[in-house]
């Protein structure tokens, strides 16, 4: 933490601080994530084989992240319920689901070489275990994922750059976070796309981890 106390006590404006923070933060996970692929074998266990290596990577960022106040109160600029109250909002969330369900089924016709690629499938039958998976996968990692992608990467990034240049970029890195063929990493690239855009209308993180949980609970069924 020695490097982040001298950033702390470089007299800045509130913005630079929060800049240098999450410049810090975002290098301090990705070190993290990148030891925890090294040493992923020391960590093998049953719950890692249902709630896979996001959710753990998931947790990572809540630790590092919102364990500053200043980080906290940076999120929750665009948590705000206000959302809420806007039936223009629901619209959007609505549509973006549409056009998420609509990528799927055109990225399902694309070819898939299956020795380039192996599914691990993993049986569950303990109801708790059930619950654990349904809350990881469907509730905890999109909004983690949505927390960091949007208002870190997405939102630093359009500080230096327009913001459609932004958007690929966020929307290329989320696609390479995921382990999948080809053809399910250009679907993961055009949700991030259309969830970008409806972060963008609705200025608020509430849209996009909205679209992303009610894709990941379909998906889930």
């Amino acid at each position: 933490m020695f490097i982040f106390n001298i950033l702390k006590g470089i007299k800045l404006p509130m913005e630079k601080r929060q800049q240098w923070s999450l410049i810090f933060c975002t290098l301090l996970l990705t070190i993290i994530i990148f030891l925890f692929i090294i040493f992923q074998a020391l960590f093998d266990s049953i719950i890692l084989d249902y709630i896979g290596d996001s959710v753990v990577i998931g947790f990572f960022f809540i630790i590092i992240f919102l364990s500053l106040k200043q980080n906290r109160a940076f999120f929750s600029e665009k948590l705000r319920f206000d959302f809420f109250r806007s039936i223009k909002n629901y619209i959007y969330v609505f549509v973006g689901y549409l056009l998420v369900a609509v990528s799927s089924g055109a990225v399902s016709y694309l070819p898939v070489n299956s020795q380039d690629y192996e599914v691990e499938t993993v049986q569950i039958t303990s109801i708790p275990i059930i619950i654990l998976f349904i809350i990881a996968t469907g509730i905890f990692v999109p909004v983690w994922e949505e927390l960091f992608m949007k208002r870190v990467i997405l939102d630093f990034s359009r500080i230096y750059l327009p913001f459609w240049l932004g958007m690929m970029i966020t929307s290329l890195i989320f696609a390479l976070m995921h382990n999948v063929p080809l053809p399910q990493r250009l679907f993961i690239f055009m949700v991030s796309i259309i969830t970008c855009f409806v972060y963008k209308k609705t200025d608020s993180l509430y849209g996009p981890i909205l679209i992303h949980i009610l894709w990941n609970f379909t998906s889930l069924v």
